[in-house]
């Protein structure tokens, strides 16, 4: 057979490509085929290029490295005992993240012993300014020994003082941690819709430099210590450009503000919402689909959730497969070399742009109404919440093909059938 080099082929600009793309409609209309969404996102099919949300406004530096290191990331995992704690270092993982249980299970002297903290960073979760502080103190730690995070949560319980001094104890004591921010990941996978939850992060930068400012600690030494936790999807580019908009409205927060900017540390976790309680395996590509976009986002920390991590303490097999997921787009795809892959995209570029001015206008009119202390306590965070959560359960995502089609009635037992019904937050 004779080869047909690829110069041999007639040029595909613009108009050819759109007459092709409108034949394969087969008398259909670009409107036939954008099926609205539950989540109030615009996906378009088709994206003009002269469309200002289609145009690139910058992406802000990462807190990992610049452009010129590529696109890095910071392999992470939770880790429950220190048997499966000393696999995941052998294995490559560089953030190891200890769950408040473990903590209360093993001690930290215990989790730590043979740990060398040069070479990886701590994350605590759910830590307090107590005992847990005193007993890393009495270990003998150095402060410059210890990165990482131990980051208090400004989107829980209401701010009563107690952040201010959380920051001020772990930073005197370990000041290379990170030691408050905003954690939407439970949020997300409760349902929320993602214009509320980037709009309730950037209130929540509100409401934490406020109460830090109030007891005495300054802006820019606020802003340094300062993190966010996002729960990540399957749906790639959508996804992706939810972290994207994450960083730029960081920046446009700090505009905002009359403050210097400096880059935000984004830890990305991979979404449970959309897993199935029936062959737990089919879990395995949702949670790659979500490590990807994830690295595409430009996500500074990532953790893959095991598969099986809905069934209570995940294996040992699921844990190896989840930080084989990252390996492998790292030392196979190298996707790390890189720097914002989807830069240019018009789609992409699109994506983001409308998340940014959503979000930004949402988090204005919260503003006026009193931010996220008003959000909280006047309960409509909650309803929020619930909206998100009655949304998502129409997605075409969880329905059967029929029943999206309108040619079936819902299944009796769809509710038993995903974890998204039930997930709380």
């Amino acid at each position: 057979m004779e080869h047909a080099d690829w110069t041999a082929f007639p040029p595909l600009d613009h108009p050819r490509w759109r007459a092709i793309a409108e034949k394969g409609l087969r008398g259909k209309s670009w409107e036939d085929i954008e099926r609205p969404r539950p989540d109030g996102r615009v996906l378009p099919v088709r994206v003009d290029p002269a469309d200002p949300l289609a145009a690139p406004r910058g992406l802000p530096d990462r807190a990992i490295g610049g452009p010129e290191t590529g696109q890095p990331w910071q392999l992470q995992q939770t880790l429950h005992t220190p048997e499966a704690l000393k696999q995941a270092l052998m294995h490559g993982v560089e953030g190891i993240r200890i769950s408040e249980a473990a903590q209360q299970a093993h001690g930290m002297r215990t989790l730590l012993d043979g740990v060398y903290l040069d070479m990886v960073d701590v994350h605590l979760d759910g830590p307090e300014a107590t005992g847990l502080l005193r007993g890393l103190v009495e270990q003998g730690l150095s402060g410059e020994q210890l990165t990482g995070s131990c980051s208090r949560d400004v989107l829980r319980a209401p701010e009563n003082g107690t952040l201010a001094r959380h920051v001020e104890a772990w930073g005197a004591a370990f000041p290379r941690l990170l030691t408050w921010g905003c954690d939407a990941a439970p949020w997300i996978d409760a349902g929320v819709g993602w214009v509320d939850a980037l709009s309730a992060v950037v209130s929540g930068w509100d409401a934490g430099i406020q109460a830090l400012e109030a007891e005495g600690i300054g802006r820019e030494a606020a802003m340094a210590h300062c993190t966010v936790r996002w729960a990540v999807g399957a749906e790639v580019l959508v996804e992706a450009s939810a972290l994207r908009a994450l960083r730029m409205l960081w920046a446009k927060w700090c505009t905002h503000h009359h403050t210097p900017h400096r880059p935000l540390w984004i830890d990305a976790r991979t979404s449970t919402r959309s897993f199935v309680r029936e062959l737990p395996e089919d879990n395995l590509l949702r949670m790659t689909a979500a490590s990807y976009a994830s690295v595409l986002g430009g996500a500074d920390g990532i953790e893959t959730r095991p598969h099986d991590v809905r069934e209570g303490l995940p294996s040992d097999a699921a844990l190896r497969y989840a930080r084989n997921v990252q390996h492998l787009l790292r030392e196979e795809s190298a996707l790390h070399l890189t720097c914002d892959p989807f830069q240019g995209s018009h789609a992409v570029e699109f994506l983001t742009n409308q998340a940014v001015d959503a979000a930004w206008n949402s988090y204005l009119r919260d503003a006026e109404a009193g931010g996220w202390p008003v959000l909280w306590e006047s309960g409509e965070w909650a309803r929020r919440v619930e909206r998100g959560r009655l949304a998502g359960l129409q997605a075409p995502l969880f329905l059967p093909r029929d029943v999206e089609r309108g040619n079936a009635p819902l299944p009796a037992n769809f509710r038993e059938a995903v974890y998204f019904a039930d997930h709380q937050a």
